[in-house]
């Protein structure tokens, strides 16, 4: 949500299951038996998945109990591949977890978890639009368009536990309209503790020094006056100095369900703007009066720079829904900002199509 506050047709259903048997070797117009009354995976010749019970086929059709859309034709010309899919269930016996919590992310920022090799999923709230897909089951990538920029993504991770997954991740960004010294780069790691259902995250991350210099300027030591003759005095010193920050970003997180289509998410951040700066020394041809260079004349010491950077809060809570009639994610939440003491809302929408 930081980045998106500065910066496909299909059921979103990612399920707890392991393929066990393929259909590619049938073709839609001869059923085998093994698949009567079994949970299904369906994919649809444009990529889509569906899931959920297989009840009855005739010659043309196939009577799918579909999760959360109950009992629905499928023209079996439609059909590209069906596999069979084992469903994880509770202790009384019944399949749960059936419909994504898109556990992955928050409402922009990252958890632990990863995507399965081979799932995928596009995000967009009209001003920032993006897509991740699991090139495999530790490894994530993605890219971003939005009006301010465009960026890529990376993250690895692992779980270490039963219910503890880690992650390091980076993403890159550049904007249209030169405000940044270069392109943005953010390094950052996650630690997640929980299920796909309720979970918390804690990231911290920090990014390189691609802001613009913090005010002021300081110069060499050992310029000689100039008096150009007019009662004014110069000096030409050899060197200008620059210190450029580096933002770290805190980063708290989580998620927990309402009902089974409807999870509490919660996204917060600190963001410190005054961090492990980077000090720049550059030649100067210039002249520069007085008065200035005897305020400014860098002795090695970065506390001279007062750091007029203001440190950044947010704070946001919202909620995430699944969509049975269009088989999308729904994002909806209100953020606070918190700078120099001030705040003022922010409201956050996003919808998500899963692939």
């Amino acid at each position: 949500m930081l980045f998106g506050a500065l910066c496909i047709v299909g059921m979103p259903l990612t399920l707890r299951a392991q393929s066990t048997t393929s259909a590619a070797e049938s073709t839609p117009s001869s059923l085998p038996q093994q698949f009567q009354g079994q949970f299904v995976k369906i994919t649809l010749n444009d990529g889509t998945l569906k899931f959920g019970q297989l009840l009855d086929a005739d010659e043309s059709n196939l009577l799918v109990d579909l999760v959360g859309l109950g009992p629905t034709s499928i023209p079996k010309y439609l059909v590209l591949d069906m596999a069979i899919e084992v469903m994880e269930v509770d202790e009384s016996g019944e399949v749960k977890n059936l419909i994504s919590s898109q556990a992955t992310r928050y409402f922009f920022a990252p958890s632990a978890m990863q995507l399965q090799a081979g799932e995928g999923y596009f995000q967009s709230n009209v001003a920032l639009n993006s897509v991740s897909f699991g090139f495999s089951n530790e490894f994530t990538a993605g890219a971003m368009i939005g009006f301010l920029g465009v960026g890529v993504t990376a993250k690895a991770g692992w779980k270490v536990g039963e219910k503890t997954s880690v992650s390091l991740g980076a993403l890159g960004a550049a904007d249209f309209f030169g405000e940044l010294e270069k392109p943005l780069a953010l390094g950052f790691i996650n630690v997640t503790r929980g299920d796909e259902n309720k979970n918390i995250t804690f990231n911290v991350g920090c990014t390189n020094a691609a802001f613009g210099p913090d005010w002021p300027e300081y110069y060499s030591p050992g310029a000689e006056p100039y008096d150009n003759g007019g009662g004014w005095i110069y000096y030409y010193p050899e060197s200008r100095y620059s210190r450029y920050p580096r933002v770290l970003m805190l980063n708290i997180s989580g998620m927990v369900p309402l009902t089974e289509r409807r999870w509490l998410i919660t996204e917060n951040y600190f963001v410190r703007g005054n961090t492990f700066a980077k000090i720049v020394e550059s030649p100067f041809s210039g002249s520069v009066s007085s008065s200035t260079y005897t305020d400014r004349i860098y002795t090695g010491d970065p506390s001279v720079w007062s750091p007029y950077r203001n440190d950044l809060g947010i704070l946001s809570l919202g909620v995430r829904s699944y969509s049975k009639r269009s088989g999308w994610l729904w994002d909806y939440g209100l953020a606070a900002v918190i700078l120099d003491g001030f705040g003022f809302p922010v409201p956050w929408f996003s919808f998500t199509l899963e692939f």
